[in-house]
Order: structure tokens, then sequence, then C-alpha cells
């Protein structure tokens, strides 16, 4: 409204090219201007920056998996920006009518340039990015491609004179004063149509057999499986449809040791002060303070964390359960997933370098390097090395178990839901999360209309990770999940567990919660982790 009415007095001022107003702020002021423009047809251009949830960052992309300004935070810390009604949304933000992409629609085909940085806390540059490529079919549709325009910088929340520099550009080029274009510079352009072009890969999923609830010991030949070898025999043909899924890894010889000026930028998780932390790999361990030193005759279980789908900070949002593990004497080892963090630039390319190859594939590696590193320090009992993760990093953790049995144990933590019985529109995302959001797998998006097909599921990742530990925390109103769904497949599971004599594992836990890393889950799971792995 404030906005508004300075344009109105611009409009009695002679000296003032009513065609040439250009509005612009940053942070709450950045969400302002693109409201602002959306409304206001007086403004030629609009650069919002920085913005964030309720700026350029759609709100179905700011929930809590992706751990960055939530709706929730917006709605009891800052009641002032938005209206407390947004606060219903809270835990099923999928369900909001509009988005961001619509509002910014309204701008079109006037100029639009949305700005944040890749590593600043509260952003998502991921989310900006799939609003703008939604925004451009509207300006594509009214023949303004050109104006809609996105500029992903490095740095912090606050720009520098540099990047002001390019902003002013855009602003000579929406006005038609100006011929230096935007370069519209993108992190994550991936998508399932590209991804089958640059692989030319092809599969048939009718040539896979339809896979129901209840076959999980049942052999291909669909006799019932009574024994542990008859379990061996069928998990290890699991393990070859989940690396065949994963893709085609290339040669390494693993990661090394790699220092990155960047991890200055992102920063590291915040850790009390009688936690020790030191460089390894590409991450940092974590010790209770003369936790090596006083474990000479008793070596440390280790966890490894894996962080959720946190692009701009990766795991420097993780403290707060990294000093939990570590003061009931865990060592915890964390890193920054491909295409996260100090990663993404990592993850920009991967599939033009590995178009057979697939990003779960390189994030279930980092975790088999990490356990290869681990297992030789002198503190470190390898008989003890777990992994533990929430959304994202609860299904790299379980894929990682399955298929390394060195992994004693899991915690998976919003990590999953059935695959074949997860149909369009039972879940905000479906399989999609994996095939087409997040390019995690893309090999699944064949199945897309036939995930019945899919050629391996949870209960089987699951009944690979037998009899070892396993504790499953699914809230019951988790947008992302069928909680009825992973009742089943675990009730299956347990048919697994039940042949190596403990059918009362895994331990399954259903919060009244929506899909979150709340206090009282990691209470639950640092209590759980120091009664079953420690």
């Amino acid at each position: 409204w404030a906005a508004s009415r300075a344009i109105d007095y611009l409009y009695t001022l002679d000296n003032v090219n009513k065609q040439q107003i250009a509005l612009t702020g940053l942070s709450r002021n950045g969400k302002m201007a693109l409201w602002t423009a959306a409304y206001d047809e007086r403004i030629t251009a609009v650069v919002p920056i920085s913005g964030g949830t309720g700026g350029e960052n759609p709100f179905r992309y700011t929930a809590d998996k992706f751990n960055n300004e939530t709706v929730e935070l917006l709605t009891w810390y800052r009641p002032h920006w938005l209206h407390p009604r947004l606060r219903f949304f809270v835990g099923r933000e999928s369900k909001i009518p509009v988005d961001q992409n619509s509002l910014m629609a309204l701008v079109a085909p006037r100029g639009l340039m949305l700005t944040s940085s890749i590593t600043e806390s509260a952003g998502n540059h991921w989310g900006i990015e799939q609003a703008y490529l939604s925004a451009r079919k509207a300006y594509d549709f009214l023949g303004a491609g050109d104006k809609i325009a996105i500029d992903l910088r490095n740095g912090l929340h606050s720009p520098a004179a540099r990047d002001i520099e390019r902003y002013l550009d855009f602003f000579d080029y929406a006005f038609g004063r100006g011929d230096i274009k935007p370069e519209n510079k993108l992190y994550f352009d991936y998508n399932f149509s590209k991804w089958l072009g640059i692989s030319g890969e092809r599969i048939d999923p009718l040539s896979y057999p339809v896979k129901g609830t209840g076959e999980l010991l049942m052999n291909n030949s669909g006799k019932a499986i009574n024994d542990i070898q008859g379990w061996r025999l069928k998990s290890d043909a699991v393990r070859k449809e989940i690396v065949r899924m994963l893709g085609d890894e290339p040669p390494s010889i693993g990661p090394g040791e790699q220092p990155d000026y960047k991890r200055e930028v992102v920063g590291l998780p915040r850790t009390g002060q009688d936690i020790k932390s030191e460089p390894f790999l590409f991450g940092t361990l974590y010790t209770k303070n003369n936790a090596s030193a006083a474990s000479v005759n008793k070596k440390l279980p280790v966890v490894i964390y894996l962080h959720e789908y946190v692009y701009a900070m990766g795991y420097a949002r993780s403290g707060d359960i990294i000093n939990r593990l570590a003061n009931e004497g865990f060592a915890v080892f964390a890193f920054d997933q491909t295409g996260f963090g100090t990663r993404i630039e990592e993850g920009r390319l991967f599939y033009e370098r590995f178009p057979h190859w697939s990003k779960m594939g390189r994030m279930v590696a980092d975790v088999r390097w990490s356990v290869d590193a681990l297992s030789v320090l002198d503190y470190i009992d390898p008989q003890k090395i777990y992994v533990a993760g929430y959304s994202l990093g609860g299904s790299v953790a379980l894929h990682s178990a399955a298929l390394d049995e060195r992994i004693a144990g899991v915690i998976s933590v919003c990590g999953f839901t059935p695959m074949r019985t997860n149909l369009p529109g039972k879940t905000a995302e479906g399989i999609y999360e994996y095939s087409h959001l997040h390019g995690l797998i893309p090999r699944l998006g064949f199945f897309a209309g036939t995930v019945n097909r899919i050629p391996y599921d949870f209960d089987e990742i699951l009944g690979c990770i037998a009899p070892r530990p396993v504790l499953i925390i699914a809230p019951s109103w988790d947008q992302y999940a069928d909680t009825d769904d992973i009742k089943e497949c675990v009730n299956e599971v347990r048919k697994v567990y039940g042949l190596y004599k403990n059918s009362d594992k895994p331990e399954l836990i259903i919060p009244d919660d929506y899909n979150r890393f709340s206090p009282d889950m990691k209470e639950i799971m640092v209590s759980w982790a120091k009664d079953n792995l420690y």
C-alpha cells in the first residue's frame, strides 16, 4: 500500500518518466516489492532481493524438510509480515491454493528478476528455480520470455555492490535503454525429459511384474520363504535391483581429504563448547571433548548423520542433533551431500558428467566411503558404525544400510513412504520426489504411471537390513507419506525379522505431528540410540 502511494506521488512529478518506474527491496522489503509489483501495473520492473518465504521462494518449498524460513517460523516469529491464516497450512504447505509462481505470473509481461544467494541460511535456491521455471511459462505465453530473469549470487543475505550493478543492468534492459542481458544461470537445471535426452535411456515398465503388499516373503517363483537362507537369496536379488536403479557408478579411489574455502561461507553447525570438531574427509567429525583419549580401552560408536533437503546450508543446520548424540557418547560424522551446501556446484552438471549414474547413487557412495574411513580410526569401533537421517537423509540412510552390511543400525525420520502404493495425488510429491523434482533416482521416472511395477520398495530395503536394529519415526500428519502404508510395510518387514527370531523389530514410532524433526523426535532418536546402539 505504501509503495503504491509513493508511485501516486511520482506520477505528480513532471520530471518522472512514468513508463520507467522500478521497485526493489531486500529481505522483508523484497517480499513487499514482489507483492506490490503483482498488483500495481504502473511498476515497469521489479527486483525482489532475497525475499525468501513470501517472496521468491514458494511456500510449498519452505516446509521443514527444506529447513529454511518456514511458514511456521514466519507465523509465530514474524506474525506482522503475513496474515495469521497462513498458519493453517503449517505441515501441509502443498495445500495452499496459490503460490509464489502464480504471484510472479501476475507481474508478466513486465520485468521481473528473482535474486537470492545460494548460501544464505533462510533461502532455498532450488525452490526459487522451480518458481522461476513455472512463472516463465506465463511470460513465454505473453511473448515476453526475455523480461523474466533469475540471478543467484554467491555470498550471504545482503548483496554487494557488484550484485547491485546487475540489478541496475536489468532495470535498464527492461526499460529498453540497455543491452546487457541477464545470464539466468541455473544450479538445478534438471528435469526428467532433459535427462532422457542426455542419457538416451529407456525402460519399459510393463516388462516388470506387478508387485503388491504381502509378497515380501515370496520368491520369484511365487513360493513362500520360510528360512534365513531363502531370504538371503531374495535379498541378494533385491540389492541387485537397487544398484540397477541407482545407476552405473564410475570407478573411483574415494574422496580423500577435501578442504574447501566455501566452508567458511556456509559455516559449521553450532555445537557446545564441550564438543570437539575436526575436519574429516569432506565433512566434520564430532566427539565429546577428550572422548578419543578416554577411549583407549573402549572405542566409540559413531553415527553418520545425513541432513535433509537444506540446499543452501547442507549439514550446517544440524547442530542440535549433533550435540545430543555427542553428549551421549557417540562420535558423529556429518557432511554436505552432493548438490548441497559447499557442494552445490558439484550437483549442477551431475547428469552431464554421469548420465547413467544417479545423485542418490553418489550419496550412497559417500556413505560407503565414510564407513571405509571411519572404520580404520583407532578410537572408533568398526562394529558400531550407524547411519541416521531426517527426510532425504533418512532415505539415503536406508538405501546405504541395505547395500552395506558394515552399517550396524539405522535411524530414519520421515525418510520414506512405500513407493508401489504411492499413487499420484496420494502424497504431496509421490515418487516424483525422486525422479522428477530433485533428480535423485531418474530411472524411477519410467514407473511414474505404473508405480506397482517399481523394481524394489522400502519393505525390501528394510528386509535387506535385517536383523540389524532399525528405528523408524513416521509422524501421522506427514504430507509426504502415508502412515497406513508405512504401518503395513513395517508389519511385513517384521516377518523377515521373525526369521531371525526378532519379530518385534524394526521399531516404528508414529508421533501425532507433521513432517519435521521436532525436539521430541530428536529425544526419541537419541534415547533409542543410547538403549539400542551404544
